[in-house]
């Protein structure tokens, strides 16, 4: 199962808190901090991924996180700052100029 947060949320972070991972592992990932490294313990991958959004008119890259804490049955992702990319989907769907497939 694979679960992505907000982590600017409150409720996220206390879900999060309620998991049954080490205290230290679960404060990594709510905590702000991106340290931008993967740490490996017997039973779990945890940590920060760097990435970068190209803002539009942008002088430079700006620098993300995604949160990452993986076992063998759940995977977590949490970001605090949205991928833009997100958000123009839904601006364009709307404002009506793109509309949302339907699957069979």
């Amino acid at each position: 199962m694979w679960v992505h947060l907000d982590l600017r949320d409150a409720a996220a972070k206390a879900w999060l808190r309620r998991r049954p991972w080490p205290p230290d592992v679960v404060e990594m990932v709510v905590a702000p901090i991106q340290r931008g490294r993967l740490f490996i313990t017997p039973d779990l991958l945890y940590g920060h991924l760097h990435d970068f959004r190209d803002e539009p008119d942008a002088v430079t890259l700006q620098a993300g996180s995604l949160c990452v804490v993986a076992s063998q049955t759940l995977v977590v992702t949490g970001r605090r700052v949205p991928l833009l990319s997100v958000e123009e989907v839904r601006r364009r769907v709307e404002a009506r100029t793109v509309l949302p497939a339907l699957s069979n």
